[in-house]
């Protein structure tokens, strides 16, 4: 007599959903309690309002950022730099992130401005968000992770992002 189990098909439709119940997760626990380099980080706490330039070897973004009591307003926009620009034709992938830090650097919230997708290295990443603001923020960063490739099929994945200890 031959038995049959459920347990096998059970097992095999839980690991093809798992990328989907992973794709569908919110980004807000993203690189919890990770620190930022000093650096990287703009001071910025509720009440406070900043603009300015956040800038690595890989990317550029002009930013304005009006916090309130409880929410954060942020626009701005994304560049590559040069060697970017110059070295490679697209970014196959591309996720730009906002960090809220607390006062000893570690990733309260993470917020990604930009979902990813296929761009050209020349496009601008733009974004206009406004955000809860964890009361305990008292700086902002970026982060980003990217693949780019060249005509020549040469391929560079780069990213700035949080660290753990």
């Amino acid at each position: 007599m031959k038995r049959q189990t459920l347990f096998g098909p059970a097992v095999l439709l839980g690991l093809m959903l798992l990328p989907l119940l992973a794709a569908c997760q919110s980004t807000n626990n993203y690189f919890s309690g990770t620190r930022v380099e000093p650096n990287l980080q703009i001071p910025l706490g509720p009440g406070e309002s900043r603009s300015g330039t956040w800038q690595t070897f890989e990317m550029i973004v002009h930013y304005s950022a009006d916090a309130g009591q409880d929410n954060l307003a942020i626009s701005g926009h994304g560049e590559l730099t040069d060697h970017y620009r110059i070295l490679y034709h697209e970014l196959r992938r591309f996720d730009l992130y906002l960090f809220l830090l607390d006062g000893e650097s570690r990733v309260l919230k993470t917020v990604k401005l930009h979902p990813g997708g296929l761009l050209d290295t020349e496009d601008d990443i733009p974004f206009d968000r406004t955000l809860s603001l964890p009361a305990a923020t008292r700086a902002i960063s970026f982060g980003y992770s990217g693949t780019a490739d060249s005509a020549e099929d040469d391929t560079d994945v780069f990213w700035e992002l949080p660290r753990p200890d």
